[in-house]
């Protein structure tokens, strides 16, 4: 019998809007030393749900991204998630990043595994780990906010994202098909390295429009790059097919390798074992009770026992 295990994006997870001037105390302070736990909390109470209600028996762990970080693709490229954030967005990173070092302490107290690294980012992370855990036995389930991660769809690994009221849709490959106009996890790589990514400060690569008696210089459109990538479903399948593609689209493809190579550096999620830890540094711990206890007075919650609420339409996971 298979195991099963979730593995969380614990960013996506604790970052949101600080506490409004008039929101009660309940949900932000301590009840022991009146400390600002409002994160926490909420991070927190997302964590037991999973435990004890919607992912009842299965085993958790959490990644982390570092504040600071800077991995292989800072060093390939200056620009990469090098964008000026307003004074009031850096003052909520640095209130979220301080409440993750609690919520770390936390997690530790009661048995959770946990982990972060400045040398590599969380997905990278959370694709080794999802890949190591594959060969041993594991159905995965990770949970995050990102798109990026549908990537590393299998057919063992299957990606959960939180709406609202603790709903999860579930992604496996058919669903990921369904939604990304018949395209497969894989194939959803390739067109990010076409079209860039604006939230990772990556740009596209380049195709020469005329318009007008003028040459404008843009990047391909998400509706361009799914075309041929169906066709000849991958990048390479294009280039091996060169001359069967109309300009202005041979062009780009020809005089952008370099830049389709940067990109698929930056774009594509590690998935080989490359972490300076065993991967027995994740195996779970029991889950101590007490602290359970304490944590929960501490952060005035309490363990209520539902029904799982996962979407009734969510897509099965496959296993073969």
């Amino acid at each position: 019998m298979m195991k099963k295990i979730i593995i969380i994006d614990g960013n996506s997870f604790a970052f949101g809007r600080e506490p409004k001037a008039d929101e009660s105390e309940k949900i932000s302070k301590s009840a022991i030393d009146q400390r600002d736990i409002y994160i926490t909390r909420k991070f927190m109470k997302k964590i037991l749900k999973l435990m004890f209600g919607i992912f009842w028996g299965y085993e958790i762990i959490v990644i982390f991204d570092q504040k600071d970080k800077f991995t292989f693709r800072h060093e390939l490229s200056d620009k990469y998630k090098n964008k000026k954030l307003s004074e009031k967005r850096q003052k909520q990173k640095e209130y979220v990043y301080q409440q993750i070092e609690e919520i770390k302490l936390i997690l530790k107290k009661i048995g959770i595994p946990y982990y972060s690294t400045n040398k590599w980012e969380a997905d990278d992370v959370i694709g080794m780990l999802s890949t190591y855990l594959v060969n041993e036995n594991f159905l995965v389930t990770i949970l995050s906010g990102d798109k990026d991660i549908l990537q590393l769809i299998t057919n063992r690994i299957r990606v959960a994202f939180l709406k609202q009221n603790s709903f999860f849709e579930i992604y496996n490959r058919e669903k990921v098909r369904e939604e990304m106009g018949g395209l497969w996890p894989d194939q959803v790589i390739d067109i990010k390295i076409l079209c860039g990514d604006k939230s990772d400060n990556i740009k596209g690569v380049g195709i020469k429009r005329n318009k007008d008696n003028k040459t404008i210089l843009n990047y391909w459109t998400e509706e361009e790059a799914t075309k041929y990538i169906k066709k000849y479903n991958s990048i390479d399948g294009m280039l091996n097919n060169i001359h069967k593609i109309p300009n202005p689209y041979k062009k780009s493809l020809l005089f952008g390798k370099e830049k389709i190579e940067l990109n698929k550096k930056l774009i594509t999620i590690v998935k080989t074992w490359k972490l300076d830890i065993k991967p027995s540094y994740f195996k779970p711990k029991i889950i101590n009770k007490q602290n359970i206890n304490e944590v929960l007075k501490d952060l005035k919650l309490e363990l209520v026992f539902e029904q799982p609420r996962i979407k009734r339409n969510f897509a099965k996971l496959e296993v073969k």
